[in-house]
């Protein structure tokens, strides 16, 4: 693992931002957590990341508005984006995963070993 290697998240919800940070935290990578899309707008403007954890259901800015930002930026297409979300259909994973570009779609509730071995493999990139 690359001591650089910064994970976003990026949720409305208080009690999934904490559960994830200490998750990802406990995996050995530094990770900044913030609940709203206008913050995470600024924040990628000013500092690098190389994951970002994605909720698509937020209020004023959501998830696809952010991850559209993300793409349609120069300075942050090497940016990796996972949207973890509890929008489950085909239709909500095609416009993430096809249509918007994430890299990584998961549906919540998620197992925890499958988020954590997805980021794994996301950063080993």
């Amino acid at each position: 693992m690359n001591q650089a290697e910064r994970i976003l998240i990026i949720d409305d919800d208080p009690g999934i931002r904490e559960s994830l940070t200490l998750i990802i935290k406990t995996m050995g990578y530094p990770v900044v957590s913030i609940d709203n899309g206008f913050e995470a707008l600024s924040l990628l403007s000013q500092q690098k990341f190389d994951l970002v954890v994605l909720d698509v259901m937020m209020p004023a800015m959501d998830g696809w508005e952010v991850l559209k930002f993300i793409r349609d930026d120069p300075a942050l297409q090497s940016t990796r984006v996972m949207l973890l979300t509890a929008k489950s259909t085909e239709k909500d994973r095609l416009i993430g995963k096809k249509i918007l570009k994430a890299d990584e779609y998961i549906s919540k509730p998620f197992d925890l070993e499958e988020f954590k071995d997805t980021i794994r493999r996301m950063l080993s990139k």
